[in-house]
């Protein structure tokens, strides 16, 4: 399959002033080798999310949490979601919006509209989960949901002013190392040839900064610029 085509817009959440991050983003695939004419009627498209929920999502309360998470999936129009601290709440969130739940572990975890078809998973079971999942169209598509350590949280307000940009970089020495060798261990996985042609998508939360604001251009506003490893 040729990946072919990708929209995406960032959402927030602010919720008794706890600002909440998630991306979704909207993919077009179409089958490896169709012809501009064919691409029209042949194309396939998915919605997919990255959602850190937080403790569970359970923050806000210990129904009423998983609830608005469920909400704002259903609105989102998500058909997978790599979700990060699923903590227990994952199995009520899936059930909610009649999605293949699989979970890897307590953190990572996969939710999907369409069947995941094989467990694909890599690495850490707290860091990382894979599945194998097949579209409307027959196509099948690999899917991973990812969780990053961090060795300091350098997003906090003020956390920063103290560093030069070299030692901001290597705060996330620890998850540039995880994901390298996450990437390895996907790509030994993936090597098979029964897995030739089938697209890979890696979402999660990476701990890392802005790579659009931290830059030479931002500088006199942020202070910094970083090239985040991750």
């Amino acid at each position: 399959m040729l990946f072919v085509g990708i929209a995406w817009q960032f959402i927030t959440w602010n919720q008794m002033n706890k600002l909440r991050f998630f991306v979704v983003l909207t993919f077009v695939i179409l089958a490896g080798g169709a012809s501009a004419d064919e691409a029209a009627t042949n194309l396939t498209s998915f919605r997919a999310m990255t959602w850190n929920i937080w403790h569970g999502g359970r923050e806000d309360g210990k129904d009423v949490g998983p609830e608005r998470v469920v909400d704002i999936i259903r609105q989102s129009k998500a058909d997978i979601v790599a979700m990060q601290e699923t903590y227990g709440s994952g199995q009520l969130i899936s059930e909610a919006l009649q999605f293949e739940f699989h979970p890897r572990g307590t953190n990572v975890s996969i939710h999907s509209r369409y069947p995941i078809v094989e467990d694909i998973s890599v690495f850490e079971e707290f860091k990382c989960v894979g599945a194998l999942v097949e579209l409307p169209g027959g196509e099948k598509i690999a899917f991973y949901s990812l969780w990053l350590p961090y060795d300091e949280d350098i997003w906090l307000p003020r956390s920063r002013e103290k560093y030069n940009d070299q030692q901001l970089t290597s705060k996330c020495d620890v998850s540039a190392d995880d994901l390298r060798k996450i990437l390895k261990l996907i790509e030994q996985r993936l090597s098979d040839a029964k897995y030739d042609g089938i697209d890979l998508f890696i979402a999660g939360d990476f701990n890392s900064m802005s790579h659009l604001d931290y830059t030479d251009v931002n500088r006199d506003q942020f202070g910094h610029s970083v090239k985040w490893p991750t």
